[in-house]
């Protein structure tokens, strides 16, 4: 499994986004080779903004966020991982380690 981008992410309570992006690198070659061998099924990575608020969400460490949601709070659903699966924008983005 190859690596597609890389995220340093800063949780900062009471900001707009809820946290920052401190640094970020994506690797074209790797995403190239990404897009040849998924052909249709080929999801890109997100930009910095709205990967760093699916990752908040998941997390639910974002401010406004305080609702109960079964797909993310359900008993359904036990973390025995550090490794999630995102969706960002109504598409699922691979796996990323979370903690």
């Amino acid at each position: 499994m190859a690596l597609r981008a890389v995220w340093l992410i800063r949780h900062e309570p009471g900001t707009p986004l809820g946290g920052t992006v401190r640094f970020s690198r994506r690797y074209p070659t790797v995403e190239k080779r990404a897009k040849a061998f998924n052909g249709m099924t080929y999801v890109p990575v997100p930009e910095d903004g709205p990967f760093l608020r699916a990752l908040l969400f998941q997390l639910r460490l974002l401010d406004d966020d305080k609702d109960f949601m079964e797909r993310r709070d359900g008993c359904s659903r036990i973390n025995k991982t550090s490794i999630y699966g995102l969706s960002v924008g109504g598409l699922s983005f691979g796996y990323f380690i979370g903690c």
